[in-house]
């Protein structure tokens, strides 16, 4: 085979790249339904398979939870927290702490997500707070600075990787490309 004949691997995103493909507006079904799977699948880690496997009876929006079926049939439920409002992202908390779930990642999507995990690290002492939807070397500091002992990336980058490195926080950048 020569070297014509290979394709190259897809590009990684970077971090405006998938800030701009979040930034869907819109209120339609449909619109809805892009930005709820582009969110879970960029802020949570789940696989394209898992996504795809997705049913609305999955999905509970009072608790604000997803029920994925992975490899091997494995259930798992995915708390979703993108807050607007700090008192609210506690009171969300303290709710799946209750139902059994203490790992709660906040995502790093609004101006309130650094404020919502000092709060809810507060708050919540037995829960292991995370961030997810990092996008920038800087956010590693302060999100430990705020209370985050995990912090989820949408992509992997070499500045994200060497700042996920030397921040001490439990790191997981997610891939989406073979080339990632």
């Amino acid at each position: 085979m020569c070297s014509s004949d290979l394709r190259r691997l897809p590009a990684t995103l970077d971090a405006d790249q998938v800030a701009s493909l979040l930034a869907i507006s819109g209120d339609d079904p449909l619109t809805l339904r892009d930005r709820a799977m582009l969110e879970l699948f960029y802020s949570s880690g789940l696989r394209l398979a898992e996504l795809v496997g997705l049913n609305l009876g999955d999905v509970d929006m009072a608790d604000r939870t997803v029920r994925v079926v992975g490899k091997g049939a494995k259930a798992r439920v995915v708390p979703v927290m993108t807050v607007t409002d700090v008192a609210q992202g506690v009171e969300v908390a303290k709710a799946l702490v209750a139902g059994g779930l203490t790992m709660l990642e906040v995502t790093l999507r609004t101006k309130e997500a650094l404020k919502a995990v000092e709060a809810i690290a507060k708050a919540l002492p037995n829960a292991t707070v995370g961030v997810g939807t990092l996008t920038r070397p800087e956010e590693f500091k302060a999100s430990k600075d705020a209370g985050a002992v995990f912090a989820v990336s949408p992509g992997l980058t070499s500045r994200l990787a060497e700042a996920g490195k030397s921040s001490g926080l439990a790191y997981l950048p997610s891939a989406i490309t073979p080339s990632e």
